[in-house]
């Protein structure tokens, strides 16, 4: 979970809290920002909010990297790694948490979102940076065989999960910065915070609305340019915003492009008419397990998904710099780039 090699800068941090505030009559941001999860975590709240709940906030967001990070040789996921083929290893509840959400959102794409595609992330080495060119073929099939989300094991009743095949690895890297996300927002209410931005390296989670009701305003990245422009706003109150897209981590080699999100099936990075997809919730760890997700099974297969979740709604971008909305989703983007147009679902 490192920097990559077109990182979420601190110039579209700035954009999203500028997008996302108001005039100071209304809300009078202090933010502060701490380097964890491999990117900038950002939190914003009123001034009339005590400054001790940055702190806290940042403590909770270390507290479960050092559970879920693949970097940190004690962590949960590290010692179920190492155990992997031999035996069950324990971990906390909050792992055990974002297991099962992750094993339940890889049932619920077919196989799409997969947390044990470790082994393929690794031999690309596209999200540490390390990549310079595509592994060997052979070498790609071979890993791939390691990609089975069917056979993490887990068991409820002394917190423990087995994975079945030595050299098979679990990662959970999609979907664990938006349960951080929650947890953030979870400990800011119980302290009576009404209003706040929470930025987890481009994961944005609102809490509350601006004052009077006003929906806060998040900008959608235009994933062809680096500037930090976007494409469109969307108007969310209590909500989270969560996009993958073929821009945030990629190398180019021999003048074609390799992005990060990899293909379960085919162990090569995702290729399909998608640029990016952002996705709608409530819940943070929702949207980043879908993002991916439908991102991996493309428009028509994603919109079936989509579809069929209660209080989720998607923004697909192609290729084409074609926009497709989800049903609801129109309620709450509005395109601002006439470079691109909204089209229907076909």
């Amino acid at each position: 979970m490192k920097v990559t090699s077109r990182p979420f800068g601190i110039l579209n941090l700035l954009i999203i809290i500028i997008l996302a505030s108001c005039s100071s009559e209304e809300f009078n941001p202090r933010s502060d920002n701490r380097l964890l999860l491999g990117t900038v975590c950002v939190l914003s709240l009123d001034r009339s909010e005590p400054v001790e709940l940055f702190e806290k906030a940042f403590e909770i967001i270390a507290g479960e990297e050092r559970l879920m990070s693949l970097q940190i040789e004690d962590s949960d996921l590290s010692e179920v790694n190492r155990a992997a083929g031999e035996s069950y290893a324990k971990v906390s509840p909050d792992t055990m948490e974002v297991l099962q959400a992750a094993k339940a959102y890889a049932s619920m794409s077919g196989g799409a979102f997969d947390p044990t595609i470790a082994p393929l992330v690794g031999l690309w080495g596209i999200v540490t940076g390390n990549a310079v060119s595509p592994p060997d073929p052979a070498e790609i099939e071979a890993v791939r065989k390691l990609t089975d989300y069917r056979k993490v094991l887990i068991n409820e009743e002394d917190h423990s999960v087995f994975l079945t095949d030595k050299g098979m690895k679990v990662d959970l890297g999609g979907i664990a910065k938006g349960y951080v996300g929650d947890k953030v927002k979870e400990f800011l209410l119980s302290e009576g915070v009404e209003r706040a931005i929470i930025n987890l390296g481009g994961n944005i989670v609102v809490l509350g609305s601006k004052p009077g009701g006003v929906p806060w305003k998040i900008g959608i990245q235009n994933p062809f340019d680096n500037r930090g422009r976007h494409i469109g706003l969307v108007s969310v109150v209590d909500s989270t915003v969560v996009t993958s897209g073929i821009y945030e981590r990629f190398f180019e080699y021999e003048g074609k492009r390799y992005h990060h999100i990899l293909d379960p099936w085919t162990g090569y990075p995702v290729e399909n008419e998608l640029a990016s997809v952002s996705v709608i919730a409530e819940k943070s760890m929702d949207a980043d397990a879908l993002s991916t997700s439908l991102f991996v099974l493309g428009i028509d297969e994603g919109m079936k998904l989509i579809e069929e979740i209660e209080g989720a709604e998607a923004i697909f971008v192609t290729k084409e710099k074609e926009v497709v909305l989800s049903s609801g989703a129109g309620n709450y983007f509005e395109l601002k780039d006439s470079d691109f147009s909204i089209i229907s679902w076909r």
